[in-house]
């Protein structure tokens, strides 16, 4: 039998272990395609995702957060895990 809701206490994970400061800092010197295939060539984004700028660069521990469609509560959720030099990566069910 299914719940009729999700208890929050059981779906986050409110600490996770955090990159060392030396690893995101030589991996923000990479470029992506190189990390991508040293990581197994898992997780890429798709190609038309980009940075506003093609200048900028962005590296962290990545803060996943599985969302409903038109529900932000769980990015508020993420906020409050959130660590600085977090990147918060959202799945929000193709919204």
């Amino acid at each position: 039998m299914k719940p009729d809701r999700v208890d929050p206490a059981l779906t986050i994970r409110a600490d996770f272990a955090r990159l060392p400061a030396d690893v995101v800092a030589a991996a923000a010197k990479l470029p992506t395609a190189t990390l991508h295939e040293a990581g197994g060539k898992i997780g890429a984004l798709p190609s038309v995702i980009k940075p506003v700028d093609p200048g900028m660069r962005c590296a962290g521990s990545a803060l996943t957060v599985h969302s409903p469609p038109g529900d932000n509560l769980w990015l508020h959720r993420a906020l409050e895990v959130a660590r600085p030099g977090d990147v918060m990566v959202v799945f929000a069910q193709g919204a």
